[in-house]
């Protein structure tokens, strides 16, 4: 049997388990043993079911966070325009420093957390502000921020939840772990003479484990002979086709003949030395330049 592991996800886990149940159905005589088996898959897959929900809504539940906080930098972008068109655009003026000393710039870059800060500094300032127009902008700042405020809380609930769910998966499929083992040996004991049968249950079930077959004896000794010779190559090599072809076919054999060895060219030490004495019987017989003769067949002089 192929025993699960804790790694593998839980929907495969469950698509394992349902093709298994649906396989023991049909067998006589088990179908208790199916039966408490499939609740344990079941309730691994609702507690799946409730982990997947929670993982949705705590991501609705950061999109909601980001969208509220676009909002109020939104919002807080307009105060400053407002308190930039009452002080005739000049950022160095006794207004726009006592709202942004430091400019709207950086507030727009600052985290949930942060902007919830300065929006709360900034309704505090705005409570002593007598401009009508910079006084308007009171209502909706106050409203962004408790639109931030509620969308972190929901965040923040939605992440626990979401962990919470998780913790109990991880229980649950422990215990379905458990259940899938006990069934592997619940069936073994219910048939105890069908022992490969139950087997094959399971792996048809299970991953498939694909081995590289070994080189046959016959196939090792035709790849030797090749590199030995010819013709031990022909007959290791039609010993080989025998053994380990299952078909009539006709078994052709490649034999690659090894390349002749050239025979280097003689050198100077392989030649065989003159003797002296022909040497110079040579230069002798060289040497005689017998004088010409005329037309009438004497010397000339």
């Amino acid at each position: 049997m192929l025993t699960p592991t804790r790694f593998e996800s839980p929907p495969g886990c469950i698509r394992r388990s349902k093709r298994l149940i649906r396989i023991s159905q049909s067998i006589p005589g088990i179908a208790d043993l199916v039966s408490a088996y499939e609740s344990a898959v079941t309730s691994f897959e609702s507690r799946y079911d409730e982990w997947d929900m929670a993982r949705s809504r705590a991501s609705i539940a950061l999109a909601c966070q980001h969208e509220a906080q676009e909002a109020l930098n939104e919002e807080m972008r307009g105060v400053g325009l407002t308190i930039l068109k009452v002080s005739r655009g000049r950022r160095s003026s006794a207004t726009y420093q006592n709202y942004f000393p430091r400019g709207y710039g950086e507030v727009l870059q600052l985290p949930e957390e942060g902007s919830l800060q300065f929006a709360a500094g900034l309704l505090a300032v705005m409570s002593d502000e007598t401009n009508p127009e910079i006084q308007a902008r009171r209502g909706p700042l106050t409203t962004t921020r408790a639109q931030l405020e509620s969308a972190i809380t929901a965040r923040r609930a939605a992440d626990d939840t979401r962990g919470q769910a998780k913790a109990i998966l991880e229980e649950e499929k422990f215990a379905w772990r458990n259940a899938h083992s006990d069934f592997y040996f619940a069936l073994r004991s219910r048939l105890p003479d069908r022992r490969k049968f139950v087997e094959s249950l399971f792996l048809a079930t299970g991953r498939r484990q694909l081995k590289e077959a070994p080189l046959a004896e016959g196939e090792k000794a035709s790849s030797e002979a090749v590199g030995q010779g010819a013709g031990d190559a022909v007959g290791q090599g039609t010993s080989t086709s025998a053994s380990t072809s299952t078909a009539e076919a006709p078994v052709v054999l490649t034999i690659t003949q090894p390349k002749p060895t050239p025979t280097p060219a003689p050198t100077p030490t392989n030649i065989t030395p003159i003797s002296s004495s022909a040497a110079t019987t040579t230069t002798a017989q060289e040497a005689v330049d017998p004088a010409p003769r005329t037309a009438e067949g004497g010397a000339a002089a």
